[in-house]
C-alpha cells in the first residue's frame, strides 16, 4: 500500500511537472506568434488607453519606425531616436532627457520593444486560450520595478490587445485601441522649436 501511494505521488508530481512544461511551451508560442505578427507591420501605429490603480486614466498613440518612436500622452510628447529619449512636458515647458534603457519591456518608456518577451529575461506561462484571445503572465527572472506583467493578446491577429504591469503598490494598465501600419513619418525632436523651454539632462 506504501508503495502503492508513493507510485501515485510520484506519478502526480510527474503530471503536474508536465503540464506546467506544456504551458510554457504553449505561452512561448503565443509569444512567436506576436513577434512574427508585429514584425510583419513593419512600421506601426498603436492608439492606447492607460488606467492605473492610483485613478490616472489617459489616451494616447505612438509611432514606431525601427527603433525610432514618437509618443503622445495627456500633454506629453516623448520623442526617441532609438539611444536618446526627449520627454516634453507642454504644461510644465520642460524637456527632459534621458538615455533609453534597452532592457525595459514598459510600453510608456520603450513602446519599440514592449513585447519582446521571448528571451531568458521572463519566465512566461498560458493562463487561458479560446478562439478569441490568450492571456500570457510574465514574471520577471530577476527583481525589479516591475513583478508581473499580463498579457492579452488577440487570437487572430496575433497581436496584443491588453498588457497589465504589476508592481509594488501599482498597477497599470495599457488597452490596446488599435495597431496599424503606419502611414505617416514618425515626429523627430526638434530643439528649435522648444527653445524657451527649460532642458533638464540626465544622460
Amino acid at each position: 500500500m506504501k508503495k502503492l501511494k508513493t507510485t501515485l505521488l510520484g506519478a502526480a508530481l510527474l503530471f503536474g511537472a508536465l503540464l506546467s512544461c506544456a504551458a510554457q511551451n504553449d505561452a512561448a508560442l503565443w509569444l512567436k506568434r506576436l513577434n512574427d505578427a508585429i514584425a510583419r507591420e513593419g512600421s506601426y501605429a498603436v492608439h492606447f488607453s492607460v488606467t492605473t490603480s492610483e485613478e490616472f486614466a489617459g489616451k494616447g498613440y505612438y509611432l514606431v519606425d525601427g527603433e525610432t518612436y514618437y509618443l503622445v500622452l495627456g500633454d506629453a510628447e516623448v520623442f526617441c531616436d532609438g539611444r536618446i529619449r526627449y520627454e516634453v512636458s507642454r504644461v510644465a515647458r520642460e524637456v527632459t532627457v534621458v538615455s533609453v534603457d534597452p532592457a525595459s519591456r514598459n510600453l510608456l518608456d520603450n513602446p519599440t520593444h514592449a513585447f519582446d518577451f521571448l528571451d531568458e529575461n521572463y519566465a512566461s506561462e498560458l493562463l487561458s486560450a479560446d478562439a478569441d484571445r490568450a492571456v500570457v503572465r510574465l514574471t520577471p527572472r530577476r527583481k525589479g520595478a516591475i513583478s508581473e506583467v499580463l498579457l492579452t493578446i488577440d487570437a487572430r491577429r496575433a497581436l496584443p490587445q491588453l498588457v497589465t504591469y504589476g508592481a509594488e503598490g501599482l498597477d497599470v494598465e495599457v488597452s490596446i485601441l488599435s495597431f496599424e501600419k503606419l502611414q505617416t513619418p514618425v515626429l523627430t525632436f526638434d530643439p528649435a522649436r522648444y527653445a524657451d523651454y527649460e532642458l533638464i539632462d540626465f544622460r
